[in-house]
C-alpha cells in the first residue's frame, strides 16, 4: 500500500470490525457533544486521512504520565486509539537511542512540517540557559521550542507541563516552568493530572456512575481538594476504571491544579474556594450556605404575607 496508512486501514489489517468501527466513531462523536452526521463525517476522516504523526517529548518529570497511559486496560485506548496516531518519537519507549533517535525527530519534523503533534511530558528548566536538562547533547528548552516551530499544535501532558508541579516548587532552583511559559504561539491542550487518567489523554471520556464513591466518608474537613479540583477523576478513575485515590481511602491532593505543591499542607482541612471569592473551610461555607437558605426562606415569607394581606384588602374594598 503506498503513502500512509490511514485510522481505518491499521485497525481493519488488525481484525476490528466495519461494525466496531462505526460504534466508536458514534461512541468518540457523542463523547464530544456532536450528532450523528458529524460522527459520519469523522468516520469519513478516519478512513481517508493518513493517521496524525506525533512527536511524544520528555522533560523533567517522573514519567508517570506515560506510565498511567501504557498501562490501560480500556480497549479504546490499547488497541483502537493507539492506531488512530502514529507515535513517530517517544524516547522513553522507541527502540532507537541516540544519534539514531536524533535523525527520526529530525526527519518527523522536515517530513510533517505543520502537521504533526507535539506531545510533552515534563518541563524545560529555564536557569543557567536550560542546562538543568539536557537531552542528546542540547538543553531541552532549546529542542522543545524547535520542535513546537512546526507542530500544528501542542499537549501538555501532566501536571508537570501544565502548571510546573514539583519541579516548580518553591524555591524552584532549576526554574522549571510549565511549557505555555516558552510556546507562546500555538495552541496548546492541557492535560492535568499526576498522572492524567488514561482515557482523559486519549480523548475518550466516558461517564462512569460513581455509586462506591457516595457510599463512602467525605474526607474534605481532613485536607481532601476534590471538590475543588476539576478533573474526571471520580468518573474515569485509574486501572481500567477499578479505583482513584478517595476511593482507596486517601484525600485528593489536588494534583491537576496550578502550584498544587504550594497550596498548602495537604492534610489542612483549609482550601481555597474560588467560587465564594474567599479562603474557606467545610463549616464556613456551610454556614454561608445556611445563611442564604435561611435568607431566601425569609424573603418568601415576606412576600407570601405581603400578597394575602394585599388579596384581603381587595376582597374587602370589593364588598364595600
Amino acid at each position: 500500500m503506498g503513502g500512509a496508512e490511514s485510522f481505518y486501514d491499521v485497525i481493519r489489517r488488525q481484525g476490528v470490525t466495519r461494525r466496531s468501527f462505526s460504534k466508536f466513531c458514534s461512541l468518540t462523536a457523542a463523547s464530544l457533544g456532536f450528532g450523528i452526521a458529524e460522527s459520519a463525517q469523522m468516520a469519513h476522516a478516519l478512513e481517508t486521512q493518513p493517521r496524525t504523526p506525533v512527536i511524544w517529548m520528555h522533560g523533567l518529570e517522573c514519567t508517570c504520565c506515560s506510565e498511567s497511559f501504557i498501562r490501560s486496560a480500556h480497549p479504546l485506548v490499547k488497541d483502537v486509539v493507539l492506531s488512530m496516531i502514529s507515535l513517530d518519537y517517544d524516547d522513553t519507549i522507541m527502540a532507537a537511542a541516540g544519534h539514531q533517535a536524533d535523525a527520526i525527530l529530525k526527519e518527523t519534523r522536515e517530513t510533517y512540517k505543520g502537521k504533526y503533534v507535539l506531545a510533552v511530558e515534563g518541563n524545560p528548566p529555564l536557569n543557567e540557559d536550560g542546562m538543568y536538562c539536557i537531552d542528546g547533547g542540547r538543553p531541552f528548552v532549546e529542542k522543545l521550542k524547535e520542535m513546537a516551530e512546526d507542530a500544528f499544535a501542542v499537549i501538555a501532558w501532566g501536571a508537570c507541563a501544565s502548571w510546573g508541579c514539583v519541579q516548580a516548587a518553591k524555591p524552584n532552583p532549576t526554574q522549571a516552568v510549565p511549557i505555555d511559559k516558552v510556546i507562546t504561539n500555538k495552541p496548546i491542550i492541557k492535560v492535568p493530572g499526576c498522572p492524567p487518567i488514561a482515557e482523559v489523554m486519549t480523548g475518550v471520556v466516558t461517564y462512569i456512575t460513581d455509586e462506591g464513591a457516595r457510599k463512602g466518608y467525605c474526607l474534605y474537613k481532613m485536607g481532601c481538594k476534590g471538590p475543588t479540583t476539576y478533573n474526571a477523576c471520580s468518573t474515569v478513575r485509574w486501572n481500567n476504571g477499578v479505583s482513584y485515590p478517595i476511593q482507596s481511602g486517601h484525600g485528593c491532593i489536588g494534583c491537576s491544579e496550578d502550584q498544587f505543591w504550594d497550596q498548602g499542607s495537604f492534610y489542612d482541612r483549609l482550601t481555597n474556594v474560588d467560587a465564594f471569592g474567599v479562603e474557606a473551610n467545610a463549616d464556613k461555607i456551610g454556614a454561608t450556605a445556611a445563611g442564604g437558605l435561611l435568607a431566601a426562606i425569609t424573603a418568601h415569607a415576606a412576600v407570601t404575607a405581603y400578597r394575602r394581606t394585599y388579596i384581603i384588602r381587595n376582597k374587602d374594598t370589593d364588598n364595600e
